[in-house]
């Protein structure tokens, strides 16, 4: 399954050792804590990985330049265009609806949210605005403290639209940059997989890096795309997680 790039595969096998690990509890505490430990070695490498972005955005671009490939800067520039088109329409929506539906003026709610997407724009990590994203929630909004505790939490982990716009649209963008056919049936497994991701991946800068390289690996795309994505993930990463 992960050398064939198959990440529903992936997502099954993690989800039946999760569960066998679970299961056999405290039998297996040993096993869980070299899962966390390692987790934890991960997430350490890809915020290495992460601060050597602009190195890999100046080479991705200059190599661009040099072979004078105008018409992939133009399909490479459609990826973090639609990405901005998508973000910025979600939050708007958000916002309205909330006004509308709650009948608080949209300029108060702005106001009251603002601390927690300076946090989460500045950081590009839910997890960094989630103490700010409670006290928000709890003081501001008068949120009920037992709702705050269960639905933060559940909606940080479950609610990812936008990861899942950023997940579909780098691997229709790539497909097209780099030539690539992609039939409706892979479409529909590329969203159901996106979709099983974006609930599993954990709330970290740069993680869904990681993600596209199965995904460009079942569609198909070349390994080298993953240059193109790493080179926009510092700036949409900041777009999707507020």
């Amino acid at each position: 399954a992960f050398a064939d790039g198959n990440a529903l595969q992936v997502v099954f096998l993690a989800l039946f050792t999760g569960f066998a690990v679970l299961l056999l509890m405290p039998k297996t505490s040993v096993v869980a804590e070299l899962c966390y430990q390692a987790n934890s070695t991960v997430q350490t490498m890809l915020e290495y990985v992460i601060r050597l972005m602009p190195l890999v955005v100046f080479i991705s671009l200059f190599k661009v330049a040099a072979n004078d490939m105008l018409s992939a800067l133009h399909g490479i520039y459609k990826y973090p265009l639609i990405m901005v088109i998508c973000c910025v329409g979600l939050m708007a929506y958000s916002l309205l609806r909330t006004s509308v539906t709650q009948k608080v003026p949209l300029g108060v709610l702005i106001r009251k949210l603002l601390p927690t997407y300076v946090i989460a724009i500045s950081t590009a990590s839910s997890s960094a605005a989630y103490a700010v994203n409670v006290e928000t929630c709890r003081k501001q909004l008068g949120i009920r403290g037992k709702l705050v505790k269960v639905g933060i939490p559940l909606g940080q982990t479950m609610f990812k639209p936008c990861i899942i716009f950023q997940a579909v649209c780098g691997c229709l963008c790539m497909a097209e940059l780099y030539g690539v056919a992609v039939s409706p049936s892979q479409l529909v497994m590329l969203m159901l997989t996106v979709f099983i991701l974006a609930l599993a991946e954990p709330p970290v800068p740069g993680i869904l890096v990681s993600c596209f390289t199965l995904l460009f690996a079942q569609l198909g795309i070349p390994a080298e795309a993953i240059a193109v994505v790493i080179a926009f993930d510092a700036l949409i990463d900041r777009l999707t997680t507020p």
